[in-house]
């Protein structure tokens, strides 16, 4: 964009972290929408976002882009724009759905001041949260800086459309208080063709707690007289080229009283399509359902040979319990 001249850099997530599905809600600014770039992990990768107006939710526009090389990069709009003032172009505006075969990256950019004549803008970017990384539980921080006079929540919210109570949307608390009775409208902001609901939120400045029943993603951004900031503010970083869709086999026998549970990690490893493989990622927890008021119980993990494993992560004070 015309007179911008910001150095935008940021770590990236793995690429074993990077999804295959992504949602974009337009920055809160001008209403001439944002731009984009996509990263194929790759070849023969194929994206295609469809945008939706926030009022009507009739689709905008849709763009393909089609045929990506592995590492190839490219914009919406394309990254040679430059404007001198508003009004002679927009980028991708209001709600957006991307969808691809292959994973890759998204990036979504705020435009300089000249983008809308607004003085209170300035460049940021953010990579955006795949909706397989949307997480129930998350802490941020907006900055305590006085120059950033408007903090800003775009909060996307997997939902259970056969719900008819919205009660997992209800379940989101922003420090403590329900989602619902900040942004109401996010009950009826459902993004069409998918199971979110959005909402654009006023925070303050400062640390934030966000939890509830639902996965959500988040991005938090901010401006001041020329200067922005812009970053994910809910995500998990699970890996997703690897699957682990077989449970540990549970057996029990009992002899005098006594019961054995058995529970054995598959550990195999096998190919489920090009890109994810099937692999034991281990047994990662385990629940007791009590009984009668005590018991005793005991823990013992055993590696493939059926060896005790020494170093495991169960305390040596609870392998060997009362639980009262």
């Amino acid at each position: 964009i015309y007179n911008g001249r910001d150095h935008m850099i940021e770590m990236l997530p793995p690429t074993s972290t990077w999804g295959r599905m992504y949602i974009s809600v337009e920055y809160e600014r001008g209403g001439y929408g944002d731009f984009f770039r996509v990263v194929a992990l790759e070849d023969g990768t194929t994206v295609v976002c469809t945008s939706y107006d926030f009022g009507n939710k009739q689709k905008l526009e849709e763009n393909i882009l089609s045929g990506l090389r592995r590492g190839e990069v490219r914009g919406i709009p394309s990254a040679d724009v430059a404007t001198d003032g508003p009004g002679q172009m927009t980028g991708v505006r209001g709600m957006s759905v991307w969808r691809a075969n292959k994973p890759f990256l998204l990036m979504q950019y705020s435009a300089s001041a000249e983008w809308d004549n607004n003085n209170l803008f300035d460049p940021f970017m953010i990579y955006l949260v795949p909706v397989e990384q949307y997480t129930k539980a998350t802490i941020f921080q907006s900055p305590s800086n006085p120059a950033y006079s408007r903090h800003r929540f775009n909060l996307l919210v997997s939902a259970d459309v056969n719900d008819p109570t919205q009660s997992d949307i209800r379940s989101i608390k922003i420090d403590g208080v329900p989602v619902v009775s900040l942004a109401p409208n996010i009950l009826g902001n459902r993004i069409p063709g998918t199971n979110i609901h959005y909402a654009r939120l006023f925070i303050n400045n400062g640390p934030h707690v966000i939890e509830g029943n639902a996965p959500f993603g988040g991005y938090i951004y901010g401006w001041g007289s020329f200067d922005s900031y812009g970053w994910p503010a809910a995500t998990a970083y699970r890996k997703l080229d690897e699957f682990d869709t077989i449970p540990p086999p549970l057996s029990r026998s009992v002899e005098c009283g006594d019961y054995t549970y058995t529970a054995r990690e598959t550990g195999q490893d096998f190919p489920i399509n090009d890109t994810l493989n099937h692999t034991g990622t281990g047994v990662s927890a385990i629940d007791f359902v009590e009984g009668k008021q005590s018991f005793n119980y005991a823990i013992e993990i055993l590696d493939s040979d059926g060896q005790p494993v020494e170093n495991n992560l169960v305390p040596n004070d609870r392998k060997n319990s009362i639980v009262t």
